[in-house]
């Protein structure tokens, strides 16, 4: 349970007012099957900055350059923004640590909205990948930036952990077997897989297109959120700390740092819906 209403002592000897989890971000419990977790729902809006405002205007008019050369970039344009799902994940380390926020950011209601879906406790994470499962199909596309490598195998990996189903059986209709031997023709496998169908992943993209364009150091999400979003981070926590913090969080019930995380993220999920866009452009000019 989380313990809250005691003070917070500082190796310094400086003590704090615990800020609660309410507090710091207003949200709602929802219940799963599995189990509960917090939500926090924020639009997009909020987040005042510079470009932002081409991105909202992209939403409410759904007018997007298609019939582009890059095939995920073009169902990208196609399902935007109805039908696009930007994910970000914050977990506790690499494969096989418990992962504890899901960031999308979604068209909902007439707006794009910033949605974390947060374990406030190591057990909330069944929870939160349910309900991840069960808004997936409505989604024809998920963006993610290095999702490919990193976050939709761990959201794989912890729902295989606990020992959640995939929810979408898709039949593969393709000639060859998993061990690549012919099949007789017309013969199809069955197999689970994530859904939604197509899964764009800005990374490569974003290495192909600008790194050597822009003369970057790295392609980086806070790099390319520089160069080209014109964003500049005041007191972002480093990622490397978010393990630690979270881990304070479920001990203590102390949000302060939590607060930050959750800033973090949202501010992630903005930045690759631009970055989407931007790329949906340079595609389109090309």
């Amino acid at each position: 349970m989380l313990n809250r209403g005691v003070p917070v002592y500082l190796d310094s000897g400086v003590t704090l007012r615990r800020r609660s989890l309410e507090s710091m971000a207003p949200g709602e419990v929802v219940e799963e099957s599995s189990g509960k977790f917090y939500r926090i729902r924020r639009p997009v809006a909020e987040f005042r900055s510079r470009d932002l405002d081409e991105l909202l205007d992209h939403s409410r008019q759904s007018l997007l350059p298609r019939d582009l050369f890059h095939p995920e970039l073009d169902s990208f344009a196609r399902s935007f923004p109805l039908r696009a799902l930007f994910l970000d994940l914050e977990t506790c380390g690499l494969s096989g640590a418990p992962l504890f926020l899901i960031g999308l950011l979604r068209h909902l209601d007439g707006e794009l909205v910033v949605e974390q879906l947060l374990a406030r406790e190591y057990a909330e994470e069944p929870a939160v990948l349910a309900h991840l499962w069960g808004l997936l199909p409505n989604y024809d596309v998920l963006v993610t930036f290095n999702g490919k490598s990193f976050d939709w195998p761990f959201v794989l990996d912890r729902t295989t952990a606990h020992r959640l189903s995939f929810p979408v059986q898709i039949a593969d209709s393709s000639p060859r077997s998993a061990a690549g031997s012919r099949r007789p023709a017309g013969a199809t496998r069955t197999r689970q897989r994530g859904v939604p169908p197509t899964h764009l992943d800005l990374l490569p993209l974003a290495r192909r297109f600008w790194k050597t364009q822009l003369n970057l150091p790295n392609c980086r999400l806070q790099t390319l959120e520089v160069a080209l979003c014109r964003r500049y981070r005041s007191g972002d926590i480093p990622g490397h700390l978010i393990p630690d913090a979270y881990h304070r969080f479920v001990r203590s019930g102390h949000a302060h740092q939590l607060g930050d995380i959750l800033q973090h993220n949202a501010l992630d999920l903005v930045t690759l819906a631009q970055l989407a866009l931007m790329l949906v452009r340079s595609h389109a000019d090309q």
